[in-house]
């Protein structure tokens, strides 16, 4: 979800603590459930204030899978595979990419269409491609990019290339609930867009 979030045109947004999957303290009624004290530290008060527990606005999660103990930015940064690391690194290529962000959008047809969500955002020249698979098992995904002029398309996370054929049509296979971002590049193009 994060990752189709991040690939619409807009300013996405993030609810803080989403950054390190924080959880939520379903025994606070209504939205107060999602509004506990940012996890900044397995410190006392989660880091959040040297307030006594019981003077707090808002209870710590101090128990379960979503406790601070577990659950905090020191751990999430110390922690390659976290969803902080990824959350940073997607950021950057956002970045790089500003197509997703302010883009024209185009919603490419493609197989199996009950689970594969596939767009190209483009300003100009340049052309940025997602593809998301909304489904809890692997699929063979197909699209085309149509008559764009792209010889192949960069990996903007694995850096590896996909060829399309003549008829502008490419295939892979995408994980469970997997993503991919594409950096269509020109045919006759001498640089290459950082990544």
């Amino acid at each position: 979800i994060y990752s189709a979030v991040l690939t619409m045109p807009g300013t996405p947004t993030l609810v803080y603590g989403e950054e390190i999957g924080m959880g939520d303290d379903l025994s606070m009624p209504g939205r107060n459930s999602v509004r506990t004290p940012m996890q900044w530290a397995d410190e006392p008060n989660a880091d959040f204030s040297s307030a006594p527990r019981e003077k707090l606005y808002r209870p710590i999660i101090n128990s379960g899978p979503f406790s601070y103990k577990k659950v905090n930015v020191p751990n999430q940064q110390r922690d390659e595979n976290s969803l902080l690391s990824w959350m940073i690194r997607a950021i950057r290529i956002r970045k790089e990419c500003p197509e997703f962000g302010r883009g024209e959008l185009e919603i490419l047809s493609g197989t199996p269409a009950d689970a594969l969500f596939c767009h190209i955002c483009e300003t100009g020249e340049e052309a940025v491609l997602a593809l998301h698979n909304f489904a809890s098992k692997e699929l063979e995904a197909e699209f085309n990019i149509g008559k764009r002029p792209a010889d192949h398309l960069i990996d903007l996370f694995r850096g590896t290339d996909l060829k399309p054929d003549k008829n502008g049509t490419c295939k892979l296979t995408l994980e469970g609930y997997g993503y991919r971002w594409f950096r269509l590049h020109r045919k006759n193009r001498t640089d290459t867009p950082a990544i």
